[in-house]
Protein backbone atom coordinates (compact mmCIF):
# COMPACT_ATOMS: atom_id res chain seq x y z
CA UNK A 1 0.00 0.00 0.00
CA UNK A 2 2.82 2.38 0.83
CA UNK A 3 4.47 1.75 -2.55
CA UNK A 4 1.18 2.40 -4.30
CA UNK A 5 0.80 5.70 -2.45
CA UNK A 6 4.29 6.78 -3.48
CA UNK A 7 3.57 5.93 -7.12
CA UNK A 8 0.33 7.91 -7.08
CA UNK A 9 2.08 10.92 -5.55
CA UNK A 10 4.82 10.72 -8.19
CA UNK A 11 2.24 10.57 -10.97
CA UNK A 12 0.59 13.72 -9.67
CA UNK A 13 3.88 15.61 -9.85
CA UNK A 14 4.76 14.53 -13.38
CA UNK A 15 3.54 17.01 -16.06
CA UNK A 16 0.27 15.88 -17.53
CA UNK A 17 0.63 13.67 -20.59
CA UNK A 18 -2.88 14.28 -21.84
CA UNK A 19 -3.43 14.68 -25.54
CA UNK A 20 -2.38 18.13 -26.68
CA UNK A 21 -4.56 20.46 -28.73
CA UNK A 22 -3.35 22.27 -31.85
CA UNK A 23 -2.44 25.92 -31.53
CA UNK A 24 -0.76 28.74 -33.46
CA UNK A 25 1.50 31.52 -32.17
CA UNK A 26 0.39 34.91 -33.47
CA UNK A 27 3.81 36.60 -33.33
CA UNK A 28 7.41 35.56 -32.97
CA UNK A 29 7.64 34.70 -29.29
CA UNK A 30 10.10 33.22 -26.84
CA UNK A 31 9.34 29.80 -25.36
CA UNK A 32 10.23 30.07 -21.68
CA UNK A 33 11.42 27.50 -19.18
CA UNK A 34 8.60 28.54 -16.89
CA UNK A 35 5.39 30.57 -16.88
CA UNK A 36 6.85 34.06 -16.88
CA UNK A 37 8.88 36.39 -19.13
CA UNK A 38 11.91 36.30 -16.81
CA UNK A 39 12.48 32.56 -17.10
CA UNK A 40 15.30 31.41 -19.40
CA UNK A 41 14.41 31.20 -23.06
CA UNK A 42 14.23 27.65 -24.37
CA UNK A 43 13.70 28.56 -28.01
CA UNK A 44 12.25 31.21 -30.29
CA UNK A 45 9.00 30.28 -32.03
CA UNK A 46 8.38 32.10 -35.32
CA UNK A 47 5.09 33.83 -36.03
CA UNK A 48 2.47 31.52 -37.46
CA UNK A 49 4.16 28.35 -36.23
CA UNK A 50 1.90 25.51 -35.15
CA UNK A 51 2.38 24.28 -31.59
CA UNK A 52 0.83 21.65 -29.35
CA UNK A 53 -0.94 23.13 -26.34
CA UNK A 54 -0.82 20.72 -23.40
CA UNK A 55 -2.73 22.98 -21.04
CA UNK A 56 -2.59 26.28 -19.20
CA UNK A 57 -2.12 27.43 -15.64
CA UNK A 58 -5.17 28.39 -13.64
CA UNK A 59 -6.20 31.76 -15.02
CA UNK A 60 -4.99 30.80 -18.52
CA UNK A 61 -2.28 33.45 -18.57
CA UNK A 62 0.52 31.01 -19.50
CA UNK A 63 0.29 27.76 -21.42
CA UNK A 64 2.49 24.68 -21.60
CA UNK A 65 3.35 24.03 -25.25
CA UNK A 66 5.69 21.93 -27.35
CA UNK A 67 7.28 22.91 -30.65
CA UNK A 68 10.05 21.45 -32.78
CA UNK A 69 11.06 18.96 -30.12
CA UNK A 70 11.16 21.53 -27.31
CA UNK A 71 8.79 21.95 -24.40
CA UNK A 72 8.11 25.20 -22.55
CA UNK A 73 5.73 28.01 -21.70
CA UNK A 74 4.18 30.76 -23.81
CA UNK A 75 1.89 33.60 -22.78
CA UNK A 76 -1.65 32.90 -23.92
CA UNK A 77 -1.91 36.42 -25.37
CA UNK A 78 0.25 35.14 -28.24
CA UNK A 79 -1.73 31.95 -28.84
CA UNK A 80 -4.62 30.89 -31.01
CA UNK A 81 -6.42 27.68 -30.12
CA UNK A 82 -8.32 25.25 -32.32
CA UNK A 83 -11.99 25.60 -31.41
CA UNK A 84 -14.92 24.34 -33.52
CA UNK A 85 -12.61 23.69 -36.48
CA UNK A 86 -11.13 27.18 -36.51
CA UNK A 87 -8.35 28.99 -34.68
CA UNK A 88 -9.52 31.61 -32.19
CA UNK A 89 -7.59 34.04 -30.01
CA UNK A 90 -7.27 32.16 -26.73
CA UNK A 91 -7.89 34.97 -24.18
CA UNK A 92 -11.09 36.00 -25.98
CA UNK A 93 -12.55 32.50 -25.71
CA UNK A 94 -11.16 31.46 -22.36
CA UNK A 95 -14.68 31.07 -20.89
CA UNK A 96 -15.84 28.90 -23.78
CA UNK A 97 -12.86 26.64 -24.47
CA UNK A 98 -12.28 23.78 -22.08
CA UNK A 99 -8.50 24.20 -21.86
CA UNK A 100 -6.91 21.69 -19.45
CA UNK A 101 -5.56 23.30 -16.29
CA UNK A 102 -2.03 22.06 -15.61
CA UNK A 103 0.33 22.76 -12.69
CA UNK A 104 3.94 23.89 -12.85
CA UNK A 105 6.31 22.04 -10.53
CA UNK A 106 9.69 23.45 -11.48
CA UNK A 107 11.88 20.65 -10.13
CA UNK A 108 9.97 17.91 -11.93
CA UNK A 109 9.42 19.91 -15.11
CA UNK A 110 13.05 20.95 -15.46
CA UNK A 111 14.45 17.49 -14.69
CA UNK A 112 12.12 16.07 -17.34
CA UNK A 113 12.89 18.52 -20.16
CA UNK A 114 15.95 20.65 -19.40
CA UNK A 115 18.76 18.48 -18.09
CA UNK A 116 21.95 19.63 -19.81
CA UNK A 117 20.71 23.14 -20.54
CA UNK A 118 23.18 25.91 -19.57
CA UNK A 119 20.86 27.26 -16.90
CA UNK A 120 19.71 23.94 -15.47
CA UNK A 121 22.26 24.01 -12.63
CA UNK A 122 20.50 27.12 -11.27
CA UNK A 123 17.18 25.32 -10.82
CA UNK A 124 17.25 26.03 -7.05
CA UNK A 125 17.45 29.77 -7.73
CA UNK A 126 14.63 29.62 -10.26
CA UNK A 127 12.52 27.52 -7.92
CA UNK A 128 12.76 30.27 -5.29
CA UNK A 129 11.97 32.82 -7.99
CA UNK A 130 8.85 30.88 -8.99
CA UNK A 131 7.57 30.66 -5.43
CA UNK A 132 7.88 34.43 -5.16
CA UNK A 133 6.26 35.23 -8.51
CA UNK A 134 3.75 32.45 -9.14
CA UNK A 135 0.79 34.71 -8.33
CA UNK A 136 1.58 36.90 -11.36
CA UNK A 137 1.55 33.93 -13.74
CA UNK A 138 -2.03 33.06 -12.82
CA UNK A 139 -3.50 36.48 -13.57
CA UNK A 140 -5.77 36.19 -16.59
CA UNK A 141 -4.62 38.30 -19.57
CA UNK A 142 -6.80 41.20 -20.69
CA UNK A 143 -8.67 40.95 -23.93
CA UNK A 144 -7.09 42.79 -26.80
CA UNK A 145 -8.84 46.14 -27.22
CA UNK A 146 -9.16 45.66 -30.98
CA UNK A 147 -10.81 42.24 -30.73
CA UNK A 148 -14.24 41.19 -29.49
CA UNK A 149 -15.92 37.82 -29.52
CA UNK A 150 -19.06 38.93 -31.27
CA UNK A 151 -19.66 41.51 -33.96
CA UNK A 152 -22.50 42.94 -31.90
CA UNK A 153 -20.09 43.86 -29.12
CA UNK A 154 -17.93 45.75 -31.58
CA UNK A 155 -20.95 47.73 -32.74
CA UNK A 156 -21.94 48.53 -29.18
CA UNK A 157 -18.47 49.80 -28.40
CA UNK A 158 -18.50 52.01 -31.47
CA UNK A 159 -21.87 53.45 -30.48
CA UNK A 160 -20.61 54.01 -26.94
CA UNK A 161 -17.54 55.85 -28.17
CA UNK A 162 -19.58 57.97 -30.57
CA UNK A 163 -22.06 58.81 -27.82
CA UNK A 164 -19.29 59.66 -25.37
CA UNK A 165 -17.67 62.02 -27.87
CA UNK A 166 -20.85 63.86 -28.82
CA UNK A 167 -22.87 63.81 -25.59
CA UNK A 168 -23.77 67.06 -23.87
CA UNK A 169 -21.10 68.15 -21.46
CA UNK A 170 -18.30 66.01 -22.90
CA UNK A 171 -15.01 67.86 -23.56
CA UNK A 172 -15.23 67.18 -27.27
CA UNK A 173 -18.81 68.44 -27.48
CA UNK A 174 -18.00 71.63 -25.53
CA UNK A 175 -14.96 72.35 -27.69
CA UNK A 176 -17.03 71.97 -30.87
CA UNK A 177 -19.72 74.23 -29.42
CA UNK A 178 -17.18 76.99 -28.65
CA UNK A 179 -15.77 76.76 -32.18
CA UNK A 180 -19.24 77.10 -33.71
CA UNK A 181 -20.02 80.09 -31.49
CA UNK A 182 -16.75 81.80 -32.42
CA UNK A 183 -17.43 81.30 -36.11
CA UNK A 184 -20.72 83.20 -35.82
CA UNK A 185 -19.10 86.37 -34.42
CA UNK A 186 -18.87 89.12 -37.05
CA UNK A 187 -17.56 92.64 -36.65
CA UNK A 188 -20.09 95.37 -37.57
CA UNK A 189 -19.58 96.74 -41.07
CA UNK A 190 -19.41 100.33 -39.76
CA UNK A 191 -17.09 99.59 -36.88
CA UNK A 192 -14.13 101.89 -36.97
CA UNK A 193 -10.75 100.40 -36.50
CA UNK A 194 -8.24 102.13 -34.23
CA UNK A 195 -5.68 104.25 -35.97
CA UNK A 196 -1.96 103.95 -35.50
CA UNK A 197 -1.95 106.75 -32.86
CA UNK A 198 -4.70 105.31 -30.66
Amino acid sequence: MRVTGVLVAAMLLVPAAASAAPGIVTVSVGMRAGPGPSFPQVDRIPAGARVDVHGCLKGDAWCDVSWSGDRGWVSSRYLKYLYHDRYVYLPDYVDEIDVPVVPFVLGTYWSTYYVGRPWYHRHAYWDRYWHGHSRFATQAPQMRPDRFRHAGQTGLVRVFRRTALTSLGSPVFMARRRCRAASRIRLPATASRPGPNR
